[in-house]
């Protein structure tokens, strides 16, 4: 069969391996107790678990065959092997990556270790560690082994402006998703600052809880400036490598870095000044993220800045025989992309149903179009993107390993220096461009489109 990619004993063996691995997950007890009228809403995800467990150490070890193989090829090609290099790097951290997150989502499981504790806070989001950075690094790795054609990098007008509109599709849904995000957080705010309003005035402080429609709607205007200044800045990184006038770079450059000294400027003002303006209650708060979630955060954002400077640093137009071709097929590979498709289907039928069972806790009436809505809603929730994300980055490879089962893809030379710079830029935007965003999301509900 053509389109059966090419397999050895020792793939087979490693599949075996994946496989114990996943079922050691698979066989822990359901997490429910007796009477709970709650446990409708517990999915069980053992099963889904233990697949994407399968399915991470297939892409594991496929990581490991494919870095050895690139450690070969990069000792016999006769030009610069940087691009290889590079990529090997990017293998084994993220075999790494891989290894430890699913070590120690296993032991969670079977309560060898226990969890960070929540209880003490009032947790909004789900937890990053281990479960959803393991998710990312199926979903990178996922990447790694998928191949773009080279001439839809380029492609016509048409290609262009379909790329330019799903740019805009996507932002105003990164919009919409980031103030739902802070729906509750301004609901909040009202409930305090109307208690506030009630009490006599000479109770009230002075200089907190502003008239946002007296002010000109102040706070909105500041921080959606900074917010478009964030993006201002990722347009200027992403077109960094096309400016060819060094004059121009240099200028491109230097506003850069203005507008990241203003953007840590608001992120200051904002998280010190404005906001305990605005609700000092809130801000007198602390932080309910964990030290383990602040860890996860920083790893996400170093590893996205690190991602981000080698896309840039890319040499594109080197010459062809400074290019390397290698092959991205294998039985791992397949195999791996089939466990998580499957893995990430059932958890996403298996949240659906525990969000529908709802209804029935509440009194309420289920059915089809029930569960439709409750998916519809469940869209502008992070914790539904990344499947589906990896669902679709799955079924990619997928399909890539039965039409192209001898795919190969094309390695790009890569600057160590224009990796050093672009590195220092996207990690310093991006620690300043998430405090605008935020800022952003929140006073989106004191501006005018709200007020």
């Amino acid at each position: 069969m053509k389109w059966w990619p090419k397999f050895s004993i020792v793939d087979l063996l490693w599949l075996t391996v994946a496989v114990a691995l996943g079922f050691a997950i698979t066989g822990t007890p359901e997490a429910t107790s007796i009477g709970n009228p709650f446990n409708g809403l517990i999915s069980d995800t053992r099963w889904p678990d233990g697949l994407q467990a399968i399915g991470s150490w297939l892409l594991l070890f496929a990581l490991v065959q494919h870095g050895r193989r690139l450690m070969q090829m990069s000792t016999t090609v006769a030009h610069d092997p940087s691009g290889l290099r590079w990529r090997i790097c990017v293998c084994f951290l993220l075999a790494l990556a891989l290894g430890l997150l699913s070590v120690l989502r296993l032991l969670f499981t079977r309560e060898l270790i226990s969890e960070p504790n929540h209880e003490d806070t009032f947790q909004v989001w789900n937890a990053l560690w281990p479960n959803i950075l393991l998710s990312i690094a199926v979903l990178v790795s996922l990447r790694m082994f998928l191949v773009i054609r080279l001439d839809r990098l380029s492609g016509t007008w048409w290609r262009r402006m379909v790329d330019l509109l799903m740019v805009g599709i996507l932002l105003l849904f990164t919009i919409w998703m980031l103030t739902d995000r802070t729906t509750i957080t301004m609901l909040v705010h009202v409930a305090i600052s109307g208690i506030e309003a009630y009490h006599p005035s000479w109770l009230q402080r002075q200089g907190v809880f502003p008239n946002h429609v007296m002010e000109g709607y102040w706070s909105f205007w500041v921080s959606t400036i900074a917010a478009i200044f964030a993006l201002v800045g990722v347009l200027l990184l992403a077109y960094d490598r096309h400016i060819g006038s060094a004059r121009w770079k240099r200028r491109a450059r230097v506003l850069f870095w203005v507008l990241v000294a203003s953007l840590a400027v608001f992120a200051w003002w904002f998280t010190y000044r404005e906001f305990p303006r605005i609700n000092p209650d809130m801000a007198s708060v602390p932080t309910p993220r964990l030290w383990s979630d602040t860890l996860a955060g920083a790893i996400l954002l170093g590893g996205l800045a690190i991602y981000l400077a080698l896309d840039c640093a890319r040499e594109r137009d080197t010459y062809l025989d400074c290019q390397v071709e290698v092959p991205m097929g294998g039985l791992l590979v397949a195999a791996g992309a089939v466990f998580v498709a499957v893995a990430e289907v059932w958890s996403l039928v298996e949240s659906v149903r525990a969000v529908g069972s709802l209804a029935d806790v509440f009194g309420g009436v289920g059915g089809p179009m029930y569960l439709l809505e409750t998916f519809g809603e469940m869209l502008c929730w992070p914790e539904t993107l990344l499947p589906l994300l990896v669902l679709a980055s799955a079924l990619a490879l997928l399909r890539q390993s039965i039409r192209r089962a001898n795919a190969t893809k094309v390695i790009f030379p890569i600057s160590p220096r224009r990796f050093g710079y672009f590195a220092l830029a996207w990690a310093a935007l991006l620690a300043v461009a998430v405090p605008a965003f935020w800022a952003f999301a929140m006073c989106y509900w004191l501006g005018p489109l709200v007020l």
